[in-house]
Formats: structure tokens, sequence, C-alpha cells
């Protein structure tokens, strides 16, 4: 509430005893209570007032109840977070057990394979030629089901020409040959 002060000119808000709030009403609520006003001789302000102070019992139970229950969500919650913790480090025992078994059980299979690796790396180094590209020895030939795809620049360029091929290759030529001759004939 903003009101003149006489004596200095001074707008100064002054506190109302009883706080002042806005409500927004549905049209129809809005109608039935200027209605009800026009019928009693009462503000709209005084009726609702009134109406809120009835209830004041009822706000009292429902406050405790929604404090209760905010009071058990937080509850609820940390002891939530309690038991996920606990189940985590359960699971995290566990899983490092799991992870001791397998790496138990599979030593003697890892150790196997490693001898075996080792062998072979030994055998290629006492047969020069044979062996990988790691180790220095010469690669056996690309297999020829490989796409025509070879190593070899000179064997990629002959690949694949047969007799069968080299005959139809020569047969196609001559025939390019005489359709260019017919055409230059029909063209003089």
């Amino acid at each position: 509430m903003l009101a003149v002060h006489r004596k200095c000119g001074l707008r100064c808000t002054m506190p109302a005893i009883n706080p002042r709030i806005t409500i927004t009403l549905e049209p129809s609520t809005a109608a039935q209570l200027r209605r009800m006003s026009a019928l009693t001789g009462n503000s709209q302000s005084s009726m609702i007032s009134e109406l809120l102070a009835q209830s004041s019992p009822v706000f009292d139970r429902l406050i405790a109840v929604l404090e209760a229950a905010e009071v058990a969500k937080t509850a609820a919650r940390e002891d939530a977070a309690e038991k996920l913790k606990a189940a985590q480090s359960k699971i995290e025992n566990q899983l490092g057990l799991m992870l001791d078994w397998m790496d138990d059980s599979s030593r003697p299979l890892l150790e196997h394979a490693e001898k075996v690796k080792r062998r072979t790396r030994r055998q290629a180094q006492e047969q020069p030629g044979t062996g990988d590209r790691a180790t220095g020895g010469a690669c056996a030939p690309t297999p020829l089901s490989n796409r025509g795809v070879r190593s070899d620049p000179q064997t990629r360029k002959t690949q694949g020409k047969s007799r069968a091929y080299k005959d139809l290759l020569s047969k196609s030529e001559h025939a390019q040959k005489t359709t260019q001759k017919r055409t230059k004939k029909g063209a003089v």
C-alpha cells in the first residue's frame, strides 16, 4: 500500500496489518463470487478471507502431512543411496574375485601360447627365407584366389592373360578395326 505522507510529500510504504495476495480465478468462479458479494453486501476479498480462515485447521493438517512426506522422501533418498553404495561395493568385490579367477584359469593357456609364439620366432630365425615381415623373413606368395592382387608388379601385368583371353582380345581388336574401315569407306 502506498500513501502520501502529508508532512514531507514523499511516498512511503505503509505496512498492512494483514498481508495482501493476488489470486486468479476461472471466469465462472469470479462470476459466482461477484454475485454472492452483491447478494450478501460483503466485499469479495472479505468473503474469500472468511472462507480461508474457516479452512485453517485443514491447512494445518495438510502442512503437517506435507512436511512428514518431505522428511520421509529425504530419508528414503538417503537410505537408497546407502543401499546402492553397499551393492556397488559387493559387485566390485565379486568382480575382483572373478577377474582373479580368470587370471588364474587362463594363465596356463596364455603361457602355452607364448611358448608356441617363441618357438615359431626361433624357427623363423633359424630358417632364412621363411617367416613373416615382422621377423625379417620373406613372405609366401599371395594365393591366386586373392582377386588377382599380387605383391609382384610383373605378375600383376601378365596375370589373367591366358591363351583364351589373348584369343578373345585379338578377335575384339580385329572386329574394331573392321568396323573402323567400314565407317571410313562409307564416309568417302
